[in-house]
């Protein structure tokens, strides 16, 4: 990462990644549970207005500042937008002390080939990312609902671990890795030399559910989306929403913050 201070902050300060990156296919989800109906609005540009102005709405809140929520990844659509009148990344850093990371991936490909085809992928991407400067984050999801979740994690474990010897010297790399059922199953990795942090997606899993595995897997921070926004609602009044973001952002920092 260019700027030292975010590095430092991604590499160290306690707190949780927030994302703000539904794209495509998710979008509508993210605003149906946000009190949007898929009927309120037609194309893709409407919709993507509609879901910046919640975005936007989140990160004014007073809460959302670097003080716990120390990065927070974007959809692009939103990274080249604004907030009150700045570019959006420099809204996040200048005002709010929060680092600003970009999605790169445009959605799932069907399934093919399997986990170790799928880390390979993933690191060939992320160099091609860290040879800009640039932190990367891989990200091989497994579902919560897989038959055999737990086998899948054993795998995706090994083969993370293998590849991370392919990192040169001086590189860092970040995982964002689904809440596995065996705790502190990732603790190789959050004491990796080459790793700069290793998040959590909540996957599906409401927040108490997400927060409870999180806060026994020691050393992962949060990475959260669905469970973040979960109790955030279009109708609210900014002074119910700010209080809802408040919550939950507290909710979060807590179980991203408990040591061992």
């Amino acid at each position: 990462m260019a700027n030292d201070k975010m590095m430092a902050q991604m590499s160290g300060k306690g707190g949780f990644i927030a994302a703000l990156d539904q794209s495509g296919g998710s979008t509508p989800g993210a605003l149906r549970l946000y009190g949007i109906p898929d009927t309120a609005y037609s194309g893709d540009a409407e919709m993507f207005r509609l879901v910046h102005q919640m975005r936007v709405r989140i990160m004014t809140a007073p809460a959302f500042t670097g003080d716990k929520v120390i990065a927070t990844i974007l959809f692009e659509g939103t990274m080249d937008g604004e907030v009150r009148g700045k570019p959006t990344p420099a809204f996040l850093w200048e005002e709010r002390g929060v680092v600003p990371f970009v999605k790169v991936d445009k959605g799932l490909q069907p399934e093919k080939d399997g986990i170790a085809a799928n880390v390979a992928q993933q690191f060939e991407v992320a160099a091609q990312i860290a040879k800009h400067g640039l932190m990367p984050i891989i990200e091989p999801e497994v579902l919560i609902k897989s038959p055999d979740k737990r086998g899948a994690e054993a795998i995706l474990l090994a083969e993370l671990s293998k590849h991370l010897d392919t990192v040169p010297a001086g590189r860092e790399v970040m995982f964002k890795l689904t809440l596995p059922d065996v705790p502190d199953l990732y603790a190789p990795l959050v004491n990796d030399r080459r790793v700069a942090r290793v998040v959590a997606l909540s996957g599906g899993y409401t927040r108490a559910d997400a927060c409870k595995r999180l806060a026994a897997n020691h050393g992962m921070i949060a990475s959260f989306s669905r469970a973040l926004a979960q109790d955030l609602r279009v109708s609210m009044s900014d002074t119910e929403f700010n209080a809802a973001v408040a919550e939950s952002i507290d909710e979060i920092y807590r179980a991203s913050t408990v040591k061992a």
